[in-house]
């Protein structure tokens, strides 16, 4: 469903915001991007328009930016992904499913209390529909 809408360039975006979550509380401005991403801002620019068009970014409030990154003259705008939007729960889930794909290969029958636990949290029903596929749930 996804797949169809995001080029390779989409994939780069979204592993940097994943990556912001483990530094910055998830959230960044434009110039984050441009740095991490080494493309033009016009280009981050369009990347973050459809994004927030669609509902898969949304501004932070200057409070909890100055908050969670200590910064006093907040001039920038900063975004936070929306963990509630179709896409992240799609997004996460397409990563769990590789890591359970990966404990298969990797563990075989010892990596059974970790899956059953990952699958749990598996929402999206084509991510699910293909792990049965697999043979992994």
């Amino acid at each position: 469903m996804f797949e169809e809408m995001f080029n390779s360039k989409d994939d780069a975006f979204f592993k940097a915001i994943i990556e912001f979550y483990t530094r910055q509380e998830g959230i960044f401005c434009i110039k984050d991007l441009v740095k991490r991403l080494d493309v033009h801002r016009t280009e981050v620019n369009r990347m973050m328009e459809f994004q927030i068009k669609n509902r898969l970014l949304k501004p932070v409030d200057k409070k909890e930016v100055k908050r969670i990154l200590g910064i006093k003259d907040n001039r920038f705008t900063y975004y936070k992904i929306d963990l509630s939007s179709p896409f992240a729960q799609w997004w996460m889930d397409n990563k769990r499913a590789i890591a359970l794909e990966v404990l298969v290969k990797e563990h075989g029958k010892e990596a059974k209390p970790i899956i059953t636990k990952l699958k749990k949290s598996i929402k999206t029903k084509s991510i699910i529909q293909e792990l049965k596929a697999l043979q992994l749930l």
